[in-house]
């Protein structure tokens, strides 16, 4: 079973105005990220639907560099997706979903909500 991870950014915050390294005054500067990590399998259940688990989390950037700094409005997902990469640790993250598929794929417990006594 292989599984395809994709980024998808639920957010941005920013500061209207922020100093760099440099003390070089710039605007609107992204300080956080909002992200949602998702592995999709290519096994399906017993209904067609692909198995998904995910990771959902926020990252603060550091003080940006003038030199690489890119102008809100000309920021792209493959530039915010760049900075996730670099700055987590994706190989955990996807041993974490790996791990949650699997779960899913063959269960190691079930929750029981109809108690024999009812």
């Amino acid at each position: 079973m292989a599984i395809n991870y994709t980024w998808r950014i639920n957010a941005l915050e920013k500061a209207p105005t922020m100093d760099d390294i440099n003390e070089n005054e710039l605007t609107d500067v992204v300080t956080i990220v909002h992200y949602t990590y998702i592995g999709t399998s290519t096994q399906t259940d017993s209904e067609g639907n692909l198995y998904t688990a995910d990771n959902i989390g926020t990252i603060s950037l550091g003080t940006p560099d003038q030199d690489d700094f890119v102008a809100f409005d000309d920021l792209t997902q493959a530039e915010i997706e760049s900075w996730l990469t670099a700055e987590l640790n994706t190989s955990d993250m996807q041993t974490s979903i790996q791990a949650a598929i699997n779960e899913k794929i063959t269960p190691t417990s079930i929750t029981v909500r109809e108690m024999p006594w009812s």
